[in-house]
């Protein structure tokens, strides 16, 4: 068996599939892609934005401040912005030879691999406090859902790229 010719996916779904059949494969590509987008949008500003915010400032409503003037929305955004501006050129480029890039990002995957790693190690080390008693623990809190949805789409994200590893 030989692969002789290069097949895109949408070849493939106009192969197998009648014109709704691609219709909707190209919706569902499309609601895919989107939501990559929305997520990395969301998820790599907003992880900037925690790490260079942490600060008590706050001003005369009780709005955290990042930096003096700056609210940690304001940040957020500002973060947003430089985001779009460095990744949105890529949009423009060929991506057929695509070696540097993947060099690139497989350096970027395995450091935050190795750093994600001696992070849980650290902290798992520290950890002195022992098993916390069935009284104390709360079966839900509601405040922390926003950060559950976060760590799932944040572990989804992780299960997606690990395999390239």
């Amino acid at each position: 068996f030989r692969i002789s010719k290069r097949i895109e996916m949408a070849e493939m779904a106009e192969i197998f599939f009648n014109k709704v059949g691609v219709i909707l494969f190209y919706i569902a590509v499309i609601i895919y892609l989107y939501g990559d987008l929305a997520i990395y949008t969301v998820a790599v500003p907003k992880s900037i934005a925690n790490v260079s915010c942490i600060t008590d400032l706050h001003d005369e409503n009780n709005v955290t401040l990042c930096w003096k003037g700056v609210s940690h929305d304001t940040a957020y955004r500002i973060f947003v912005l430089i985001y779009v501006l460095c990744i949105g050129p890529f949009v423009f480029f060929n991506a057929q030879k695509t070696t540097l890039l993947q060099i690139c990002s497989s350096l970027l995957r395995h450091t935050s691999f190795f750093i994600m790693v001696v992070i849980a190690v650290d902290r798992i080390a520290k950890h002195t406090q022992g098993v916390p008693k069935a009284q104390d623990v709360k079966p839900v809190v509601f405040e922390k859902i926003p950060d559950f949805i976060g760590v799932s789409v944040y572990c989804f994200m992780c299960q997606h790229s690990l395999p390239s590893f």
